[in-house]
């Protein structure tokens, strides 16, 4: 039984079925008042994927509690978050809702025990519909036709760049 594991194959296979297992995951969070649209990446591939939409309650220690239990549900235990962060376009200094941010990345931190890194979040929701748009021709004509925006919220979406940016960032890419 002991030889079948001295293939180098074999040894491989289960040293990375092993690390599977054990990877840890990184949650990148789109906060808004009325959505809040959640994206997962794990510590190996580093892949940011929309993950799910929750309704916010406007109080953002409430809404990180929303978010704490969803993932307890999942059976997620992330080792990390990165929350988006409004800056204002221009000058890139915080607004009022940057502060809001914040304010829920820390009642994040305080109910979870989970590092909570923030995340410049400028044009995530317009890359986020730019992915979605939709971009229909006439055959007869060949005239690019309206602009369709899509029907569904893409919060999750925003929450995948933002979570994309940050890994990006990290990489130093």
């Amino acid at each position: 039984m002991f030889e079948l594991y001295r293939d180098n194959f074999t040894i491989i296979f289960f040293t990375f079925y092993d690390n599977m297992l054990c990877m840890g995951r990184i949650i990148g969070i789109d906060y808004g008042t009325k959505r809040i649209g959640l994206a997962i990446a794990d510590t190996i591939t580093r892949i940011a994927m929309p993950w799910c939409i929750l309704d916010a309650a406007n109080d953002p220690v409430r809404d990180a509690a929303a978010v704490v239990r969803k993932l307890a549900d999942a059976g997620e235990n992330p080792e990390r978050f990165v929350v988006g962060l409004p800056t204002n376009m221009a000058d890139a200094t915080e607004g009022p809702q940057a502060k809001i941010s914040r304010t829920f990345g820390e009642a994040l931190n305080q109910q979870s025990g989970v590092p909570v890194e923030f995340q410049d979040e400028r044009l995530s929701s317009f890359a986020a519909e730019a992915l979605f748009r939709l971009d229909q021709r006439s055959q007869r004509n060949k005239r690019p036709a309206k602009k369709i925006k899509p029907k569904k919220p893409l919060d999750a979406v925003a929450a995948a760049v933002i979570l994309g940016s940050y890994l990006k960032q990290e990489r130093g890419i």
